[in-house]
């Protein structure tokens, strides 16, 4: 996988290409002391990956962020742990504390590489943390029981009754969401098929929940399901 470093901080782009370096999967294909330069290059080479600063003094990560459509994976770094929360906003594959470590670096490319095999299964107990009303909330993502569009906002429905209402929309949803265990079944939902009860031709049943079936959905939601 290529990838490039954008830090206007020397010594950080040393020791990240350093790690790099150590890491098989990698190809590291430049390294970058401002965000700006980096915007005409993706555009003609070829990147999958990029481990970006946040702090900068041209175009700051967040804002390179917002510039650019469609980027490659972003692993963001920084030296502030103030900036995590607001990480979240953005749909990254990770967010990496300088100083970074050999450890906490390869955990960040393990994720990446279940992230390009589409096997997320690994991640089935992780929490996530979920934006409600300026607030962060963990969640445990096996007790989602399935995702409804409502708007410009998504209500996630969980174990015990508790719903969260987030800004988001259902693209996003979906791929920070194991694939292995959540489907989308309909326009406006995404279900965790571990939590199916019931199923027929145009709903199907989680807890007291009827959820519609959208048409062109049926045949994917049937072959992973387990039916005899």
């Amino acid at each position: 996988m290529k990838c490039i470093i954008i830090d206007d901080e020397n010594v950080s782009r040393m020791l990240l290409s350093e790690l790099v370096k150590k890491e098989p999967f990698l190809e590291l294909a430049g390294t970058f002391d401002n965000a700006v330069e980096v915007i005409d290059f993706i555009k003609t080479n070829q990147v999958d990956l990029i481990f970006l600063d946040i702090e900068m003094p041209e175009l700051t990560g967040f804002e390179f962020l917002k510039i650019v459509k469609n980027p490659p994976k972003i692993v963001l770094t920084t030296s502030n742990p103030e900036y995590a929360l607001t990480a979240f906003d953005f749909d990254v594959a990770d967010y990496l504390l300088k100083p970074i470590t050999l450890p906490r670096f390869l955990r960040a490319v393990d994720k990446i590489k279940q992230i390009e095999s589409g096997n997320t299964s690994a991640a089935y107990e992780d929490s996530i943390f979920l934006k409600e009303e300026g607030k962060f909330v963990k969640v445990e993502v096996r007790k989602i029981l399935f995702i409804e569009a409502q708007g410009d906002y998504m209500k996630v429905n969980i174990e015990g009754g508790k719903k969260l209402l987030i800004l988001s929309t259902m693209k996003s949803i979906e791929n920070k969401l194991p694939q292995k265990h959540f489907l989308r079944v309909h326009r406006s939902f995404i279900v965790n098929i571990n939590k199916i009860s019931d199923l027929t031709e145009n709903n199907l049943l989680i807890e007291k929940n009827i959820i519609p079936v959208g048409n062109s959905y049926r045949e994917t939601l049937m072959k992973n399901l387990n039916i005899l």
